[in-house]
């Protein structure tokens, strides 16, 4: 607060003398307060008033300003190329290699040129030794990381660092070192950290994130949580480099592992219970260590050392944990492209082998036209009174002549072929009338001629 006075009165002070409002003297009487430290600051500030302002010669100012133009004509004449023809533009290697040149060149003798070069190249060498181990200095600084409140179950609160006050939490929210986060007697939650291991919280429990922290290029990463109540589940992805870590504190006892998926439960009273479902993990206590293998827990009492390990079922993974679970959704949500299924509905289409009515369309059988074959013509035969009964055959007969005429068309129509087929039936009176009346049916067209008879 006093230095923030300080640089009050002397910005004041300042201005007063700038302006011609007040003299040195008259400042420190006005705040005798800080006259000691006034002093020596407002002197240097008058010295350095009294200094000459610098400026330039006029030949300096002409030769600025001609390069100036100089440069200027050079970019419109630059621009003024059409783009395809613009030529390039010298880069950092291509001005760097004309340097070299200028340096080998200048009319310098071989050992000079050769001392040059070797200076050159000395100073490339340098330039990178040097640069790589700036990089490798900045790769090497820690670096604070966060986490990620990856899914939640229920009401789920969020204490931000240096705050008394509790928070809801939200879906995707980024926690600091100093964070705590506590779930209800009904809700869970899921942490993400950064190198992707992940902490699952049980219905009430409080968790605060002690430390977290990498270096720049991912190596020395450490993760250190304090579990003050209830159940949590750890899955700790493998740590490679020693300098990494993953550690849970409780009020009784630290857990330290490496790579493994285990249990941590704190009771009211602070008892600490570990179980190990897969991998190592080191509970350590009252100076004391206990390696706890897979599929075994330990208790850790307050102020007590770790019991010895023992046999105990593998810890439940907590249902927000379980990807395998969260894996098969998509899969049952893939179920339904099976919809292609209704593709076989397409089956129904193929009531197009229902054109079997177009068959009937043969229906235009031109049979009725060979009724019309049954020409009365034969009516002029019933003047043969004695053949009357005989002249039917004949009629019959004519239809078979039509039909010995017929086969060359048969093929088109096979419906029609079937209508002769009653002509079968005719073959036994065919025998009854001779030969030679079936002659005669050629010659119906001079059935004029028989009418004679009768006058006769």
């Amino acid at each position: 607060m006093v230095k923030r006075q300080l640089s009050d009165v002397l910005d004041e002070c300042l201005a007063l003398m700038a302006d011609g409002q007040a003299t040195l003297e008259e400042c420190l009487a006005r705040y005798p307060q800080h006259a000691a430290e006034l002093r020596p600051l407002l002197e240097v500030a008058l010295r350095i008033n009294r200094l000459p302002q610098p400026s330039s010669s006029q030949s300096a100012f002409a030769a600025g300003k001609r390069r100036m133009l100089r440069a200027l004509a050079e970019r419109k004449r630059y621009l003024a190329y059409p783009l395809e023809r613009r030529p390039c533009q010298p880069g950092p290697l291509s001005r760097f290699g004309a340097w070299i040149m200028a340096l080998l060149g200048g009319g310098r003798t071989a050992p000079a040129r050769a001392f040059v070069l070797l200076a050159a190249l000395a100073g490339i060498a340098a330039f990178i030794i040097v640069g790589g181990l700036l990089f490798r200095s900045w790769q090497g600084m820690t670096v604070v990381r966060t986490a990620t409140l990856e899914a939640m179950g229920g009401m789920v609160e969020v204490r931000p660092a240096g705050s008394g006050t509790w928070l809801p939490a939200s879906p995707v929210q980024l926690l600091k070192p100093g964070d705590r986060i506590r779930t209800d007697s009904s809700s869970t939650a899921v942490l993400a950290f950064f190198d992707g291991s992940k902490t699952a919280l049980e219905a009430g429990t409080e968790l605060t994130i002690l430390e977290m922290r990498s270096r720049r290029d991912g190596s020395a990463k450490v993760i250190v949580l304090y579990q003050q109540q209830g159940q949590t589940y750890h899955r700790v992805r493998p740590l490679l480099d020693p300098a990494s870590r993953f550690e849970v504190e409780t009020p009784a006892a630290v857990t330290v592992v490496h790579g493994t998926e285990f249990a941590v439960a704190v009771r009211a009273d602070g008892t600490t219970e570990v179980k190990v479902r897969e991998g190592r993990v080191k509970v350590i206590a009252r100076g004391k260590a206990v390696e706890v293998p897979a599929k075994h827990a330990t208790s850790v009492e307050p102020d007590l050392p770790p019991a010895a390990p023992f046999v105990a079922p593998a810890p439940s993974l907590p249902l927000l944990m379980e990807t395998p679970a969260a894996t098969s959704v998509p899969e049952l949500a893939r179920t339904p492209t099976p919809t292609a299924t209704p593709t076989p509905t397409q089956t129904p289409v193929p009531p197009t082998p229902t054109q079997a009515p177009p068959p009937p369309t043969p229906t235009k059988a031109p049979p009725p036209k060979p009724t019309s074959t049954f020409t009365p013509t034969p009516s002029p035969q019933p003047t043969a009174t004695p053949v009357p009964t005989e002249t039917p055959p004949p009629e019959l007969t004519v239809t078979p002549t039509p039909t010995e005429v017929s086969p060359p068309p048969t093929p088109i129509p096979p419906g029609p072929i079937v209508t002769p087929t009653p002509t079968e039936v005719s073959p036994p009176p065919t025998p009854i009338p001779p030969g030679g009346p079936i002659v005669t049916p050629t010659p119906t067209e001079p059935l004029p001629p028989p009418t004679p008879p009768p006058p006769a």
